[in-house]
């Protein structure tokens, strides 16, 4: 098995773990527990990290 991964792969990963992230968020902001609201903002951090890193 080979370990190299074309770039499109890595691309289609990042878009995939952004999508699952942007989702995660949007079902945290409609609840208000303080626990969640951490959650989300560390969510959004690592979301602008993804898109940062693009």
């Amino acid at each position: 098995m080979s370990d190299f991964v074309s770039n499109e792969d890595h691309g289609i990963e990042v878009k995939r773990v952004q999508y699952v992230l942007i989702s995660l968020l949007s079902i945290c902001t409609l609840r208000r527990v303080p626990a969640i609201e951490t959650f989300r903002n560390e969510i959004y951090v690592h979301l602008m990290k993804l898109k940062i890193s693009d």
